[in-house]
Formats: structure tokens, C-alpha cells, sequence
């Protein structure tokens, strides 16, 4: 019962949220890939609200986004599993 009144308790969650911006933080500042996902998100959410009487268009340039971000991604876990090791 301790665990579920810890998981509520708004002091530790707070704490977890410092942490976890904290995390982010430097990763901004030191992993380019994580810079190139942030960068096509807004891309990404830019595109799917941006005004249009096209719903082809807007599909189109999610998808291609969708298509990047998977690239990217595929490109990091390639890297990830060259790693040396130990």
C-alpha cells in the first residue's frame, strides 16, 4: 500500500518531473539525433494543423515525416548495435 500512496505523492511526482525536464535538457544540448526528432515533431505538428482544403496534402506530409522519423530511427539502432561490447 505504500508503493500506491508514494506513486500519489505529489512532492515525489514533482521531484520525478525536475528530473526527467533535467534529462531532457541534456539531451537537447548534447544528442543530435534527439535535436533532429525535435526539430521534425514541430515540423510534424506544424503540418497537421496547418490550414488546408487538402486532406491528400496534409496526409502526404505526415507520412513523409512518419517516413523520416522511421529512418532516423533505424539509423540510431544500426549505430546502436555496432556498439562495442564490454
Amino acid at each position: 500500500m505504500t508503493r500506491v500512496t508514494d506513486l500519489l505523492n505529489p512532492i515525489l511526482l514533482l521531484a520525478a518531473l525536475r528530473m526527467s525536464l533535467s534529462g531532457l535538457a541534456d539531451a537537447l544540448k548534447s544528442e543530435r539525433d534527439f535535436q533532429q526528432e525535435l526539430v521534425l515533431t514541430v515540423a510534424g505538428f506544424i503540418a497537421a494543423f496547418r490550414p488546408t482544403d487538402s486532406e491528400r496534402e496534409r496526409g502526404t506530409w505526415i507520412g513523409s515525416l512518419a517516413v523520416i522519423v522511421a529512418l532516423t530511427e533505424s539509423k540510431t539502432l544500426a549505430e546502436i548495435a555496432t556498439w562495442p561490447k564490454n
